[in-house]
């Protein structure tokens, strides 16, 4: 896997032409779970290689949106700006309290 920020790194690269490749004879789903995998190794996530090619083959295009959203999440928390254990954005917007009881007033 590689990261867009490199000198190096190109939009058509080895793995767009291993994943399209793949993708014709119906097989991306093992170059999306390899990358789940490095993914996985990389940010110490649990799983294993099994869970790893039965959510890249069940659903492709969700796997992909997890792993993105889930490499941004980490890489801004090693970068400091998401503190552990925080989710960002939340702070007095569900303000429920345990043992209330809520009143709900028909609206018409």
């Amino acid at each position: 896997m590689q990261e867009g920020h490199k000198e190096s790194y190109s939009t058509c690269n080895g793995s767009c032409w291993g994943y399209t490749g793949l993708m014709c004879i119906g097989w991306q789903w093992l170059w999306q779970a390899m990358n789940r995998s490095e993914l996985r190794a990389k940010y110490n996530l649990e799983g294993n290689f099994c869970t790893d090619l039965l959510c890249a083959c069940c659903c492709g295009c969700c796997d992909l949106t997890q792993e993105d959203k889930e490499a941004g999440y980490r890489e801004a928390e090693r970068a400091g700006l998401i503190v552990q254990g925080h989710q960002p954005g939340k702070e007095g917007q569900m303000n429920y309290q345990p043992g209330a009881q809520q009143q709900y007033q028909p609206g018409y």
